[in-house]
């Protein structure tokens, strides 16, 4: 296995200074001086690294995203069915990974900004078609054709009701349950259909 440059661990540093830094104090009053200040580098060394500060909020979205996606290939395998591909899915959503250092608050503020900010839409758009496919596929096998579009929107809608739960108040959602309630939905729904 190829060893890491310094450029890419310098990267890596500044991605995870940023995510903590926009969990912190959100996207609007981040500034690269905090990130420097976080990661251990001047304003102008991290240019160096990074155009410009969109370019450091995007490559966070990508990092949060690479964790979940993670989260989720480490539960499952060739011989997953439809129905244990869906609790990975549960599973890896609900990983305390996600929730750890400003990771949470971070993923709120991408949230908030992706109406007004193109390249976090675009990049929503395709980290999102990613997700919905992995959901789809995994009722595909499990209900009718037809029920699959409310399958999905009721699960996801569940995911994220609970993510904006925890995301503002983490003591109001204890993630053992969020799973089993995101569980229940999947089984309740493909036994209705």
């Amino acid at each position: 296995m190829p060893r890491a440059s310094l450029r890419d661990i310098r990267k890596q540093e500044i991605i995870d200074a940023a995510i903590d830094v926009i969990g912190e104090v959100g996207l609007s009053d981040m500034t690269l001086n905090m990130i420097g200040k976080r990661a251990g580098l001047s304003a102008p060394l991290m240019v160096h690294y990074f155009e410009d500060k969109s370019l450091i909020i995007e490559a966070s979205m990508r990092r949060l995203s690479a964790v979940l996606g993670r989260e989720f290939l480490q539960r499952i395998g060739p011989e997953t069915t439809h129905a244990e591909r869906l609790d990975a899915l549960v599973d890896a959503c609900f990983s305390t990974v996600n929730f750890e250092h400003g990771r949470m608050g971070a993923w709120l503020e991408f949230w908030l900004h992706i109406p007004r900010k193109p390249n976090l839409k675009r990049l929503h758009k395709a980290l999102a078609a990613r997700f919905w496919s992995n959901v789809r596929f995994g009722f595909a096998g499990l209900v009718p054709t037809d029920a699959i579009d409310d399958a999905v929107q009721g699960l996801a809608a569940l995911i994220d009701g609970f993510w904006w739960r925890v995301a503002i108040d983490p003591e109001s959602v204890d993630l053992e349950q969020a799973k089993r309630i995101c569980r229940a939905f999947v089984r309740t729904y493909v036994a209705a259909h």
